[in-house]
């Protein structure tokens, strides 16, 4: 048995192409995921392989750093990963959010909390505990969203070493036995997971979380210590690479087969799925490596090669510019064509930031420049890091100072400054609603509720959780004050109901923020306490379920049942005599647009669930009364997402709205 252990070289590793090209098959997925094709649905996943390929290669350098020198720089290696990771980010920070600030100022307030999360490299603790989604449907979401990533890699580049070094002298530099720690450590991470994961729940606590999403940083890790590049076989070295070579083309097929199939809320990934898509990154890493293989060589084709090295810059800026160049919202395009606007303007601004900020940096341009610094100067060698953190200072006085102020991109297209303001002013609270449009109420001839195919509803009503009631300070805003709770949907169309409202005589009192869920809708109430108009519009609904799995139907069903209740109580008891609540859209696949065929599932598998639920309200609660958005919305050119209001779309929910509330 002896005779069929590898010999690790005695040098240290040589560059490997092969890296650099499942480096280049991983951001490409995660490009076409976020350009919403909806034929890779999984390609969010390749964020899972870029992991194990960070954890491979650090634990690999430090290791073989602590075979040459019997210790590891602590210092060396966090000043090797400032290097190639701050100058390209603080880059970033600066040039977008100087876009930001100057083209769209309605962003601005939303980005000094951004940047000092990704300063700080907590940005996935930021998403958490600010209970901003990943998977919620938002008009636009965040600008810096996507370094949630790479904020739980530098926590792991922040503290591995140490740990690392730790096992190291505890066994004494035995590998095999501290890759089995590290294997325990990733069971524990993936097992944590799984707990955390609820179905029919949003699952962003546990894809976010740095303790949640270790397990593929650890499997990469502990594969370096059992199978370094450039292994040589003392018998069958041949056969032994043949079949080495297979292992890494089939782990490959099941990479890219995951990127296709999996979908971002599929309940397998986060019960074990995440496990099988990194060890099948390990199984193609090691085929990646090793000498003379075919896979090696196909991922180390000059194309691939050159994508991977500027695979950190590509996954930088492609996320702002998709963000402002949605299709046929930002741009007129279609949603192949602006894929090649998109790509185009990514590669570019990669291409700018590798050539001109991170290959300099990284061979030393800034060292140099602080050297011919301080010799003019006579300043101190300290002048780099206080230069960093200016330029960082910088970033944060322009975004925490600057005032968010303007009109959103997306006014021409949702017809937002349109209709001219009323004279009386509007008192305006930040919130999201959603409404409902009672059948037995509804007038004749108005829009009435239909029966949801397949619809269970001897699904027993479960009681209201009790709410301590709120107390109220002074008069309501009395029957000519409406008003409105809701998410991105009713947010976007907030200028053109105010408007004709106040027209009518109405004071409109108007609480959407995006992606708001209906439990924090409710807090939002509850913390406030202020007084809520006699007639309230509840646009509440679309971020509520998340499997589409019918055998958790009924957890996630009573889960939703007390949380609309305990909303109802809660404006019930800060003066709501009627409440509206707004049914979400059913769309056909005809009807959608290509901007919405990522949430395509969404449409028509979830929101039937949360509309069978909200159809049951009325029958608990006398106040309630039903916009039956579904009934009316199922045809072309309402949306341009398949859910976000178009003029002709906001103007449809206005009189779905007063039909249903007679007013």
């Amino acid at each position: 048995m002896s005779g069929d252990r590898p010999i690790a070289p005695a040098k240290a590793t040589a560059y490997l192409p092969g890296l650099d090209g499942l480096r280049a098959i991983s951001v490409i997925a995660v490009l076409l995921y976020h350009a919403e094709m909806p034929w890779l649905r999984g390609g969010f996943l390749g964020v899972e392989v870029f992991f194990v390929i960070s954890g491979y290669l650090i634990t690999l350098l430090l290791t073989q750093e602590h075979e040459r020198t019997s210790t590891i720089s602590l210092k060396d290696f966090w000043l090797r990963r400032a290097r190639r990771l701050l100058a390209a980010l603080y880059t970033l920070l600066a040039t977008v959010s100087v876009i930001v600030l100057i083209f769209y100022r309605e962003d601005a307030s939303k980005l000094a909390g951004q940047v000092w999360a990704a300063l700080t490299y907590v940005t996935n603790w930021y998403l958490i505990f600010s209970e901003q989604s990943y998977f919620a449907l938002t008009e636009r979401p965040p600008v810096f969203q996507h370094l949630w990533s790479l904020a739980i890699e530098e926590q792991f580049y922040l503290v591995w070493p140490l740990i690392l070094l730790g096992l190291l002298r505890a066994f004494k530099g035995r590998h095999l036995p501290i890759a089995g720690v590290i294997t325990l450590g990733a069971i524990a991470s993936l097992l944590w997971m799984a707990y955390l994961y609820e179905p029919a729940m949003d699952p962003s606590r546990a894809y976010y979380g740095t303790d949640s999403r270790a397990s593929g940083l650890l499997l990469g890790a502990a594969l370096a210590l059992v199978f370094k590049p450039g292994h040589t076989f003392r018998r069958d070295a041949e056969v032994k690479r043949v079949g080495i070579d297979l292992l890494g083309l089939v782990a490959l097929g099941v990479v890219v087969g995951c990127f296709a199939q999996f979908r971002d809320t599929d309940s397998f990934l986060f019960q074990g799925g995440f496990a099988v898509l990194a060890l099948a990154s390990c199984a193609a890493i090691i085929g990646a490596v090793h000498p003379g293989t075919t896979i090696g060589r196909l991922l180390g084709l000059p194309f691939m090669v050159w994508v991977g090295k500027r695979s950190y810059s590509l996954y930088l800026w492609h996320w702002p510019i998709f963000v402002y160049t949605q299709p046929e919202i930002d741009t007129p395009l279609g949603l192949y064509p602006t894929l090649v606007l998109r790509l185009a303007l990514t590669v570019g601004a990669a291409e700018l930031s590798y050539r001109y900020v991170e290959v300099p940096i990284r061979n030393g341009a800034f060292r140099r420049w602080r050297l011919r610094l301080s010799r003019r100067h006579g300043a101190r060698k300290r002048t780099g890091p206080i230069v960093l953190a200016a330029s960082a200072g910088l970033i944060l006085v322009a975004v925490n100072t600057v005032g968010a102020t303007g009109t959103s991109s997306m006014d021409e297209l949702t017809g937002q400054g349109t209709i001219p303001p009323a004279s009386t002013p509007v008192p305006i609270v930040a919130t999201t609603t959603t409404t409902a449009v009672d059948p037995a109420a509804t007038p004749a001839g108005s829009v009435t509720a239909t029966s949801l195919p397949g619809a269970d509803s001897t699904v027993s009503p479960t009681a209201a959780p009790t709410t301590a009631a709120v107390p109220t300070t002074g008069p309501g805003p009395g029957a000519g004050t409406v008003t409105v709770l809701g998410d991105s949907v009713l947010l976007g169309a907030k200028d053109q109901i105010t408007a004709e409202l106040q027209a009518s005589g109405y004071t409109v009192d108007y609480r959407a923020k995006a992606a708001e869920m209906i439990h924090q809708g409710n807090q939002a109430l509850l913390d406030v306490g202020t007084p809520v108009g006699e007639t309230v519009v509840v646009g509440l609904g679309h971020n509520s379920l998340w499997e589409r799995d019918r055998a958790s139907y009924d957890k996630w069903a009573r889960k939703f049942d007390g949380e609309a209740d305990d909303l109802i109580q809660t404006l019930e008891s800060l003066g709501a005599r009627k409440i509206i609540w707004v049914t979400l859209r059913e769309p056909s696949e005809s009807v959608i647009p290509p901007a919405g065929r990522k949430q395509f599932d969404a449409y028509v598998w979830y929101f039937p669930y949360v509309n069978e639920r909200l159809r049951l309200l009325p029958q608990r609660h006398p106040d309630v009364v039903l916009a039956d958005w579904a009934a009316v919305s199922n045809q072309s050119g309402l949306t341009y997402d398949a859910m976000h209001l178009t003029k002709s779309g906001i103007r449809l929910m206005i009189d779905t709205i007063r039909s249903a509330g007679q007013f």
